[in-house]
């Protein structure tokens, strides 16, 4: 098996199905530009941060669903971004359903997570404009 940081995201995808590792590479490539995503947003790194949870917990438990002949791995988890980033909308606070099917725990957020999440607000768009890429 190729080491996890050679393959694409599709490849990531479908040995996620069997292997949640795969999973965690292809989060470590894409948490960067989501938190972006939703920093544009929200405004508030904390609920940037628990609107990327569960973006990534919908994901993970949507894997089946995913169909490479409908889109690009990256595509794919910003419908689901932009889904999860809406219902919030409607209903006024962050949905956690897709972390409570997963049994994830409450989302924290200590100091250093803050301090990440503000370094990318702070790249002024540029992380969004790698969203592109």
């Amino acid at each position: 098996m190729a080491p996890t940081g050679s393959r694409s995201d599709a490849q990531l995808l479908a040995a996620s199905l069997s292997d949640p590792e795969a999973f965690g590479e292809l989060y470590r490539r894409h948490e960067r530009v989501m938190l972006g995503y939703f920093l544009h947003w929200a405004r508030s790194p904390e609920l940037a941060a628990d609107l990327t949870a569960e973006t990534f917990a919908a994901a993970f438990g949507s894997l089946s669903g995913y169909r490479a002949e409908r889109g690009e791995p990256r595509a794919w988890l910003f419908g689901i971004a932009r889904h999860v980033l809406a219902r919030s909308i409607d209903r006024g606070r962050v949905e956690d359903g897709a972390r409570r099917r997963l049994r994830m725990g409450k989302l924290v957020v200590d100091d250093e997570t803050l301090e990440r999440i503000e370094e990318i607000a702070s790249l002024n768009g540029s992380v969004l404009a790698g969203a592109s890429s």
